[in-house]
């Protein structure tokens, strides 16, 4: 006997979304773009529809206690939410507070791995609202500030992904299950950053606005001279630009930035390696 379909359920809408999440979460660039972890922090937004607040994104080597030894990116947007979903803008003077912190403050390298939670209850401290990281959010004008760290290499890797999602107080509550969802995604998030950073640290690889432009060209095919037509810059100030890209990509050829830009190859792997490890 087949059983009958049951009624939608609250259950169902956070799936849902974390479908959607997850989807968004694979289109973001395979590549270290200056707005990646601004996208990332855009996606993170979008987990409750009725979410008004910030929503921050950072790629940083931390240290025992939680201490950050160096930020290698950073994302901070505010979302105001909205009949048709909401509008997201990058928050530059919350990006700048988060750049200035000397620690996150909770110790990510003493979880195996991934951790998910309100700041207060991670930190073990009752004025969560006072910690630099949640005043840098907005402090007390916010709800209990959900974080989330993982380790871009392993359990205990210095290098980690950390997220931090703190809703305004006078917006709607965030459900108990608007956490669950960032746990489902964090993995997600960590994969896609470390195809996007690479394996280890490198402060010079982010790809500028100006660079995204022609690596565009570059893919639809145009050779330098179409794409200095086209940006009505020189030919050489292009070539420039595509040099930058084989160092920052680590690529050989324009097959292999295609192919990294498309998310096929990692910057660490060499496509000729490739070719002769599975020949022999």
């Amino acid at each position: 006997m087949v059983s009958a379909i049951p009624a939608h359920t609250p259950a169902d809408d956070l799936l849902a979304r974390t479908a959607a999440r997850a989807h968004d979460v694979a289109g973001l660039p395979a590549i270290a773009t200056t707005d990646w972890c601004d996208r990332a922090a855009a996606i993170l937004a979008a987990i409750a529809p009725t979410f008004r607040g910030r929503a921050a994104v950072m790629v940083a080597d931390l240290a025992a206690g939680g201490a950050i030894r160096r930020i290698e990116a950073i994302g901070v947007v505010y979302r105001r939410a909205g009949e048709l979903g909401g509008s997201v803008t990058p928050d530059s003077a919350a990006s700048a507070s988060l750049q200035r912190l000397s620690g996150v403050g909770f110790d990510p390298l003493t979880a195996d791995g991934l951790l998910v939670g309100h700041l207060g209850a991670i930190a073990r401290v009752d004025a969560w609202a006072d910690m630099p990281l949640a005043r840098a959010l907005g402090g007390s004008s916010m709800q209990p500030t959900i974080v989330a760290s993982v380790p871009l290499a392993g359990a205990g890797n210095a290098r980690h992904l950390v997220i931090a999602l703190a809703a305004e107080a006078a917006a709607p509550a965030l459900e108990a299950g608007v956490a669950s969802v960032v746990k489902a995604l964090m993995p997600l998030l960590a994969a896609r950053a470390r195809t996007a950073f690479g394996d280890e640290s490198s402060p010079s690889s982010a790809i500028s606005d100006r660079e995204q432009v022609v690596l565009n060209q570059l893919i639809l095919g145009k050779s330098v001279r179409q794409i200095a037509e086209e940006l009505g810059r020189s030919p050489h100030t292009v070539h420039d630009h595509v040099k930058s890209l084989h160092r920052k990509l680590n690529a050989s050829s324009r097959g292999e930035l295609i192919a990294r830009v498309l998310g096929y190859v990692s910057k660490a792997t060499r496509i000729r390696d490739t070719h002769r490890n599975t020949a022999g």
